[in-house]
């Protein structure tokens, strides 16, 4: 109902969960610490565990092509590959710095990214079976990345940094940002334009491609870590310190035209 009214499913863990992956509207996978990973058959009206507990593990993200092919990532380098929906698991490390990875995205041309510590990225041109680390211009902690259109990415992390890349990874420039804040997640919407939001009270808005970025005047919002667009588009929806906030997408297109305006 748009986010109106919600309730609380019971899982078959007390693990912190720290993402879920749907591959379609029934099949789906949490993970998170302790190598919890759960799965659903019923888009998520019910979880059951899969994995064995391991306090050596965290997962932070997953992605799956289908029903049963897909991998997770998470601290120190961990990359778990799956061919039978997450049941058993194939850990294979694909950096020797081994850095938590904590987003992995698929592109429009199907390359595949790791994000994560260190200024490390990793790219798969072939679903996952080799991976090569990229040349990226930061140290710091990458947390999110976002794959737009015409082999575009931007990557975003630690003390607000922002970085572009217009061929698919081989070369990125930085994005001028003077908001210092942690950027923690970040959304494409359907009309084309791009939020990033940060751990503070601060969200960032694109209608360029993300080639530049503006501060928003958005009451409410504190600690941003996952950004959704409801399917008709009109509204977008913030999760954070804040609990759940929907936002009308009018209201922020009016926010970024007195940013803009108050810029030039």
């Amino acid at each position: 109902d748009g986010g109106g009214s919600w309730r609380q499913i019971t899982t078959p863990t007390r693990a912190t969960l720290t993402n879920v992956f749907f591959v379609d509207k029934k099949h789906g996978w949490a993970s998170g610490h302790s190598g919890i990973i759960l799965s659903t058959l019923d888009g998520g009206d019910s979880w059951n565990s899969i994995s064995e507990p391991d306090a050596e593990v965290s997962f932070f993200d997953a992605y799956f092509f289908d029903e049963r092919n897909g991998f997770f990532v998470g601290a120190y380098g961990q990359y778990s590959k799956t061919n039978d929906a997450g049941i058993t698991l194939e850990n294979e490390f694909v950096n020797d710095l081994e850095p938590h990875f904590y987003s992995v995205k698929e592109s429009p041309n199907r390359s595949l990214f790791l994000a994560g510590e260190m200024g490390q990225i990793q790219r798969s041109t072939n679903r996952g079976r080799n991976w090569e680390t990229l040349k990226f211009p930061y140290e710091g902690s990458l947390f999110d990345i976002l794959c737009l259109s015409n082999d575009t990415l931007l990557a975003f992390g630690l003390r607000g940094h922002i970085f572009r890349s217009e061929n698919n990874g081989d070369s990125w420039t930085e994005i001028e940002n003077e908001e210092p804040e942690m950027i923690t997640t970040g959304l494409v919407l359907s009309s084309g334009s791009i939020l990033l939001a940060s751990v503070a009270d601060k969200v960032l808005m694109s209608d360029d491609g993300g080639m530049t970025f503006h501060p928003l005047s958005l009451p409410g919002i504190d600690g941003t870590v996952a950004v959704q667009e409801d399917p008709s588009g009109e509204q977008i929806y913030f999760c954070g310190k804040h609990g759940f906030l929907a936002i009308d997408r009018s209201s922020l297109e009016s926010s970024l035209e007195e940013a803009v305006s108050s810029n030039e």
